[in-house]
């Protein structure tokens, strides 16, 4: 990376740097982990894909050096293009390059279903995956997995609202008699 690009990216990671050495120096780094976004778009919060891949490759290295043990690193797929937006059509860039810039256990995050989920592992891709919207949908979830079943669609209308429709009303997989 060029010096002038370091020197930036400092900048602009400082405050996250300060904070995780500060909550890794009180509780550990084997009880902290973290999660980025880079692709996130959301309220124009982006700097472009190059960028987006020099900037969080830069700071998980700098992570490394600065806070080394941390328990995981978190990302969220692309396929987000964000707020509560999927991207449609191909993507032409991915978690791989942060996959490869850190030792430490890999979470990848994003629309997963079972079959998708299962590949990602299995091809390398992440050590785990995380499921957070078909969690709310799902209050079953692990056993839908298991099993195979179908996933109950989520609502995103009723995301962040402050009522009971679409956290606690979604219903629980029928066991076959």
């Amino acid at each position: 990376l060029s010096s002038r690009f370091s020197k930036i990216a400092c900048v602009r990671c400082r405050l996250l740097l300060e904070v995780m050495e500060a909550v890794a120096g009180a509780i550990g780094p084997a009880r902290v982990g973290l999660r980025l976004s880079p692709y996130n778009t959301f309220l124009d919060a982006t700097d472009g894909v190059e960028r987006a891949v020099q900037k969080n490759v830069w700071l998980m290295q700098e992570l490394d050096r600065r806070v080394p043990g941390l328990a995981y690193m978190h990302m969220v797929e692309p396929r987000l293009a964000g707020g509560n937006t999927e991207a449609e059509g191909p993507i032409d860039h991915s978690l791989e390059p942060f996959r490869k810039a850190t030792k430490l256990p890999f979470l990848a995050a994003g629309g997963f279903k079972r079959d998708s989920g299962i590949a990602a592992v299995k091809d390398g891709k992440a050590d785990a995956v995380v499921f957070g919207r078909y969690f709310i949908s799902n209050p079953d979830l692990p056993a839908r997995l298991a099993v195979g079943a179908e996933l109950a669609r989520y609502d995103r209308d009723t995301f962040y609202s402050f009522g009971e429709q679409g956290y606690v009303d979604y219903p629980a997989m029928q066991e076959s008699s």
